[in-house]
């Protein structure tokens, strides 16, 4: 019988996470040059993580709710929990029964709308 132990899936979790923060590295690169070229790969890298454990405090955790974060930290050029405003927003509960994944979407898409209604 095969046996999975918690240490395993430990490392084998470690190794995912790992290889999202990679390629979200790569995307962020891509995407948004202006905002990370000042960022050499090991502290954008840094800088994914971090978005990575503070998005988890606000139970975003699926790969894109974490890229969505990065995204708006780099755009905002700060933590959004230092944000007032963002935290009541992920903090309102008298909006319909959105999780915070959805409540980070909905921000994002806002933006996208707000930019293209500037040009």
């Amino acid at each position: 019988m095969l046996q999975i132990y918690e240490k395993q899936v430990e490392y084998f979790d470690h190794l995912m996470r790992t290889n999202f923060h990679q390629r979200l590295k790569i995307f962020l690169r891509k995407e948004m040059p202006e905002e990370t070229d000042h960022y050499n790969d090991e502290t954008l890298l840094r800088h994914i993580q971090e978005c990575d454990q503070s998005a988890k405090k606000f139970k975003v955790e699926t790969e894109s709710g974490i890229a969505q974060w990065s995204c708006l930290t780099l755009l905002l050029d700060t933590k959004l929990e230092d944000i007032p405003e963002f935290l009541s927003y992920m903090q309102d509960n008298s909006l319909p029964a959105d999780s915070a994944e959805e409540k980070i979407d909905k921000l994002v898409n806002y933006l996208n709308l707000f930019e293209v209604m500037q040009l």
